[in-house]
């Protein structure tokens, strides 16, 4: 969950599943960041439980998917994964 400061706007805080395995709780903190850099601006809070992410409005579904992406990209960067697959790989990977 990421939430705005009721009492003080500027600050906004993010909660996780502390009992969750640590590579669920990387991915939750790198997507409640990716909330508040990308949507921090339409809601004072997002709650992400499964209703939003499944079952929610589209513009909500968006968010989330908007959220998951910016959370992949910042836990795998493009270029290292394309390095770690060109090691690992009889193919050559071409860039444009």
């Amino acid at each position: 969950m990421l939430a705005r400061d009721p009492d003080d706007h500027a600050v906004w805080g993010i909660a996780y599943n502390g009992k969750a395995r640590p590579e669920r709780q990387r991915f939750t903190i790198a997507h409640e960041l990716g909330h508040f850099i990308l949507h921090r601006n339409q809601q004072p809070s997002f709650n992400c439980d499964s209703q939003s992410v499944h079952t929610g409005i589209d513009g909500l579904r968006q968010i989330e998917r908007e959220a998951d992406e910016f959370a992949g990209n910042l836990l795998m960067p493009g270029d290292l994964l394309r390095d770690w697959i060109a090691l690992r790989s009889s193919f050559e990977l071409k860039y444009w």
